[in-house]
């Protein structure tokens, strides 16, 4: 798969900078949280650790088949160039081109997969038990405004488990990204982690270096880069992983940063 360029505003770039272990973005309505947040975060999951599984959680499974796995497919479609039955298949097995999945499945029905044997399992908070059958290194939940904190803890969490010999040093392994706006529901479990687990300082820190690892990378395809930027790309890529694996970040986005998806309503 070719690289692909995403137009993302400043809190949905910034999500994907700093890749913390523990990640959520609380943004208005019509924010653009599947194209910017979900939908690149399931295609960096599918590169970062292949063959693996994330639970995508939501509170009822029709949300997630009637409203959210479109507008994720929309996405990998029409944003990242993915083909159906190429590149991925939707509620069905796999074709046999398809990587196996280190944690074999015996049923299709609420998962979406990927050529590199990455699967997205959907579970539901309405359904209890519906993650209880997954083996998963990442969760993805959206609509977190509805989502309990005790089933989480209860029945979700415990199923982020496995292959950690294979993806345990990185931070994406058993990460957990919520999804939000922040109308109605409950978010203040999400505010209190904010509150008391976020570490500005070391956000910026995380921010600056990785912005200079993208630079070094482009150094990196030129013909005459030598040894010591090598060098340096692979300690800066070690050294953000060791932060990223205990990293919280809350992102509270703004409405202005999202106009070209929203109108702008004056009175006099």
């Amino acid at each position: 798969m070719e690289a692909t360029e995403l137009n993302l505003n400043r809190s949905q770039a910034l999500l994907h900078i700093v890749n913390a272990n523990f990640a959520a973005l609380l943004a208005p309505r019509a924010s653009g949280k599947t194209t910017g947040g979900i939908g690149p975060r399931i295609a960096h999951l599918s590169e970062a650790m292949p063959r693996s599984q994330a639970i995508f959680f939501s509170d009822t499974f029709e949300r997630i088949h009637d409203k959210l796995i479109p507008n994720i497919v929309s996405f990998i479609e029409n944003e990242m160039g993915y083909v159906d039955g190429q590149d991925y298949v939707a509620f069905k097995k796999t074709p046999e081109h398809f990587a196996d999945s280190l944690i074999k499945l015996n049923k299709f029905d609420h998962v979406l997969s990927f050529a590199s044997g990455f699967r997205l399992c959907c579970a539901s908070q309405k359904v209890s038990g519906s993650a209880n059958g997954y083996n998963a290194q990442a969760l993805i939940v959206d609509e977190a405004k509805f989502v309990k904190p005790e089933t989480l803890t209860t029945e979700v969490l415990p199923a982020i488990r496995g292959a950690r010999r294979y993806f345990g040093h990185l931070p994406e392994y058993a990460s957990q990204w919520y999804f939000t706006d922040k109308w109605e529901g409950d978010i203040n479990w999400l505010l209190k982690l904010r509150d008391h687990h976020m570490n500005l300082k070391l956000i910026k820190a995380v921010t600056s270096l990785q912005l200079h690892l993208y630079e070094l990378k482009e150094l990196e395809h030129n013909d005459d880069a030598d040894k010591k930027v090598k060098a340096k790309i692979l300690q800066l890529e070690n050294k953000l992983q060791t932060v990223r694996r205990d990293l919280v970040y809350v992102c509270d986005a703004e409405p202005f940063e999202n106009l070209d998806n929203l109108s702008i309503v004056t009175g006099k």
